[in-house]
């Protein structure tokens, strides 16, 4: 799996989980649209730079090692976008 596949699936599925949520508390549905995008540009951006780190550490990613990439962009996620009073 590449650093950009992974990082589109970790956005859809922050998408949807939390995408209808983050529009309906939004002031307008397009600035919601625009929050929402705005985490998932994150998050892909969260993806690539551990999937590179641990590409150059490593040499080899697993399965165990996609799996806590996943689950750490996302928490990322939440704690910045949560601060932010996004979500």
């Amino acid at each position: 799996m590449t650093a950009s596949t992974l990082g589109y699936d970790v956005a859809h599925r922050i998408e949807l989980d939390v995408g209808k949520s983050i529009i309906e508390k939004a002031p307008t549905k397009g600035e919601g649209l625009e929050r929402l995008q705005e985490m998932k540009d994150y998050v892909r951006e969260v993806v690539a730079a551990q999937y590179a780190a641990e590409r150059a550490t490593n040499g080899v990613i697993g399965r165990a090692v996609i799996d806590r990439i996943s689950r750490e962009a996302i928490q990322q996620a939440f704690e910045v976008f949560e601060e932010g009073g996004g979500l």
